[in-house]
Formats: structure tokens, sequence, C-alpha cells
């Protein structure tokens, strides 16, 4: 079940703020837009114009979407996001070779990769957010719970996951918890602000770094299963 919500109507968000984890504002492709009020006076980024058609998001196959990074690039293809109501999220993911690499630093082959998520309580995703996050490390492909509350960053590693075979991937949504769950097998739960059974914010989609760009152009299939 999917619930929007509008923000004087249904419009595409750009996050063209980066990830690292040493800058409260990183270093991004294009300049940070200008920001619009939200809920109850809260900040998100501003509609941009220009948006990129779904041919340059993605490529589509077997109701998978590939979601590439280039070579040297933090973001994916076309980083386009939408305002929405988020009743948790349910999703799989294919991650194949692409993802294993080895960074340059090598202080730096912990960082975690954005995979999948959403901001929450109508705030920029460094304040309150929810999201998997994984990376490549001792041989292994790990995914980890990767969340932001109150702008104080926290993260858990949850389990290692096969190459080339879809997992199925989840956050639920309770009153001062985020419920991740992997393959219905491995969970983890993590601090939330609020305290509602829903999010007000907008998704995100995979982000490498970290402090790196991608060594390498990186795929990431995602079919998306529900957003409750």
């Amino acid at each position: 079940m999917r619930t929007h919500f509008l923000l004087s109507g249904v419009f595409t968000l750009f996050i063209l703020a980066g990830c690292r984890k040493d800058a409260a504002v990183p270093p991004s492709p294009t300049p940070v837009p200008a920001t619009s009020s939200g809920i109850n006076g809260s900040t998100l980024p501003a509609t941009v114009s220009g948006n990129a058609s779904l041919d340059e998001v993605v490529s589509q196959e077997d109701d998978f979407k590939t979601y590439i990074i280039p070579a040297g690039q933090n973001f994916c293809v076309g980083n386009a996001y939408t305002v929405d109501t988020f009743w948790g999220v349910n999703f799989q993911a294919i991650f194949d070779s692409s993802c294993i690499y080895t960074s340059a630093d090598p202080a730096n082959q912990a960082d975690i990769n954005k995979l999948y998520g959403f901001s929450d309580l109508s705030s920029h995703h460094h304040q309150n957010s929810a999201r998997f996050g994984w990376n490549w490390q001792g041989g292994k492909l790990r995914i980890y719970g990767y969340c932001y509350m109150m702008g104080i960053r926290q993260s858990t590693e949850i389990c290692t996951v096969s190459l080339n075979e879809p997992h199925t991937f989840s956050i639920e949504l309770r009153a001062g918890q985020y419920f991740f769950s992997v393959d219905n097998k491995y969970f983890t739960l993590m601090e939330r602000a609020a305290q509602e059974p829903y999010a007000h914010g907008y998704g995100l989609l995979p982000y490498f770094g970290g402090d790196e760009p991608a060594p390498h152009e990186v795929r990431i299939k995602i079919r998306e299963l529900s957003k409750r």
C-alpha cells in the first residue's frame, strides 16, 4: 500500500548534496539547489527543472531497474527523487561483479556505500533518514542498516549476501525505531526520531561513498516490491 503525500502538488526532487562522511555539505556534481518550505516549516531541497528521462536514469530488464554509478562519480545516473509518504520499503536487489572494488586508500575500504531508502520527518537525509548500505570488504559483500537521527549518523552490519542473485530488503517504520530485514532472516533495529508509522520525505537511490568515488562503473539492479 502506498499513500502519496502532496507538498504543493506532486513534484520531482533532485538531491544534489553528497553523502561523504567527513563533510556536512560535501562536493556534488552540480550546485546544491535552493530550498523551499516543507512540513511545519522544515526545509526540503527545491525542485530543479530539466528532469532526466527514465531511460537516462535506469535501464529496465525483467522488472528490475539497473542503476549505474559511473567511474569517478558518487551519484547514480539521473539521480532524481520524488517527495512521498513512506510506510516502509520492500524491494529486491542484485549486486554483480562490478560491486567488487578496492579503495585507493585502504582506510576507506570500510566506508559504507548507499543502496536504497528514504528521508524522514520532512527533513534533509543528513538529519533524519533510513536506508540500506553496502560495501565490499574481506572478500564479501556486506549489508548495513544506515540511518541519521536528528543529525547523528549510525550504522550497523546486518549480514553478507551473494553476488548475481536477488536478495529481499525491507525497512519497517515503528514508533522510535526502524526495523531492517534482509531475506526475512537477518534483522536489526535502529533508533528513529519520529513516532508515526509513516515517514514524510523523499526517496534515496544508490550512491557510492564514503570518501572516494566509484573506481569503475558500478551496477546495481533493484526491483521495488512495495512501499507499504
